[in-house]
């Protein structure tokens, strides 16, 4: 039995050839060849889930000019990841002769229009990523050809209102990814008719209000992007409509908190992004009544301490942005007993005392406001307690600074520049020696 590798293991061009001949020999059913530009995590953590179901993942170092040609052979294959390969068409051509493929990720090959109508012809397929390549309406439209699909992801397309017209037409579609695709209004009429999805990413569409009161009718979705779409309080109020949801991203909006009222009668709610959306205290308030909620986000909005305390009533929180509002007081939010992640970067934070029990649980502060996993993020803020270059030493020196205070306490210094400015030989020597020192001798 073959043990899934737990890291990504780098190849090259020459290794490659020994490991495909090894995957013809003993029929691999899976394989990840993720391209040298790749930003894939080498911890397993951090991977796909896509990813963390493969038994061989590699990383070529360079790019494989005919990498679809040396694929076509591996008949076995039932699943393939090719994350940003540059396969492109002809690459697809090969791809398309794999035809025992249920599982296909093509994620930013650059395969084009003509690269989809080869994907087309894998009809076993049901789950396919054709994420960053340039398909457009005519590439939606042999792709809505593949009757099988549960899971689609065409983000970054250009398929337009058109193309979602033909995707609509999946109807065994449960997972669907159609994010910065320009669909508008339109678009989202048509996907409103896909009644079995579960999950649908429209983030970066254009669909307004009137596109949210389309998807509303989507009742059993459980998870929801609709971030950057302009949408505003009564859009809000359609999604509110969705009893089922458990996570919903309206980041980059303009719900205010009126929409953020609508949005807090969604009780099975466990992650929410509302950052940017011109919520203030009054909307965090009714965000807080959320209280299955264990994954907020609320950055870039008018939130201040109070709508900070009223967040703490949240006592499954475990992951929480507040980046960019207009908390100083961290001591409401050291009551959040699962807290792990907290995001304070470009707040006016400037001590970090109240949270020293985070801290302490080995939670470090980081001068950063985009690290992975753990950790209360504090690049930008003003602090004092402790100061910046104690926190970009690292933890250990966050900690001994707490234990110096309390060992030392604290006192105020007093301190100021003097700057002496004059024509040439009006004094400033003379007062300068006089006040600072004095045992020298005047100047002549």
């Amino acid at each position: 039995m073959t043990t899934k590798q737990r890291i990504i293991q780098k190849i090259s061009a020459d290794e490659l050839d020994v490991i495909l001949q090894c995957a013809a020999d003993e029929k691999w059913t899976d394989l990840a060849l993720l391209g040298p530009t790749s930003s894939a995590k080498r911890e397993e953590k951090n991977w796909p889930e896509s990813l963390k179901k493969h038994t061989h993942k590699y990383q070529l170092t360079s790019v494989v000019s005919n990498l679809g040609e040396r694929l076509r052979n591996l008949l076995s294959l039932t699943s393939l990841f090719l994350w940003n390969n540059q396969i492109g068409e002809s690459g697809a051509e090969h791809i398309s002769k794999l035809s025992n493929l249920t599982t296909l990720n093509l994620g930013g090959n650059q395969i084009g229009e003509s690269g989809a109508e080869y994907i087309s012809k894998l009809n076993n397929l049901t789950t396919l990523n054709l994420g960053g390549n340039q398909v457009g309406d005519s590439g939606a439209e042999h792709i809505s050809k593949l009757s099988n699909l549960t899971t689609l992801n065409l983000a970054g397309n250009q398929i337009g209102e058109s193309g979602a017209e033909h995707i609509s037409k999946l109807s065994s579609l449960k997972k669907l990814s159609l994010s910065g695709n320009q669909v508008g209004i339109s678009g989202a009429e048509y996907i409103s008719k896909l009644s079995n999805l579960t999950t649908l990413d429209l983030g970066g569409n254009q669909a307004g209000d009137s596109g949210a009161g389309h998807i509303s009718k989507l009742s059993n979705l459980r998870t929801l992007n609709l971030g950057g779409n302009q949408v505003r309080d009564s859009g809000a109020e359609d999604i509110s409509k969705l009893s089922n949801l458990t996570a919903l991203d309206l980041g980059g909006n303009q719900v205010g908190d009126s929409g953020a009222k609508y949005i807090s009668e969604l009780s099975n709610l466990t992650a929410l992004n509302l950052s940017g959306n011109q919520v203030g205290d009054s909307g965090a308030k009714y965000i807080s009544e959320l209280s299955n909620l264990t994954t907020l986000s609320l950055g870039g909005n008018q939130i201040g301490d109070s709508g900070a305390e009223h967040i703490s009533e949240s006592k499954n929180l475990s992951k929480l942005d507040l980046s960019k509002t207009l908390i100083n007081d961290l001591a409401a939010l050291s009551h959040l007993p699962f807290l792990r992640s907290l995001n304070i970067s470009g707040t006016v934070v400037t001590d970090l005392s109240p949270v020293r029990s985070l801290l302490q649980k080995g939670i470090a502060a980081k001068w950063d406001r985009y690290a992975w996993g753990d950790g209360i993020l504090v690049e930008g803020c003003p602090l004092i307690h402790p100061p910046p270059e104690i926190v970009k030493q690292g933890h250990e020196a966050v900690l001994n600074y707490f234990r110096e205070i309390d060992v030392q306490g604290t006192a105020t210094l007093l301190e100021a520049k003097v700057l002496i400015v004059g024509e040439g030989r009006a004094g400033k020597t003379s007062l300068l020696r006089r006040l600072y020192q004095p045992d020298r001798p005047l100047p002549t």
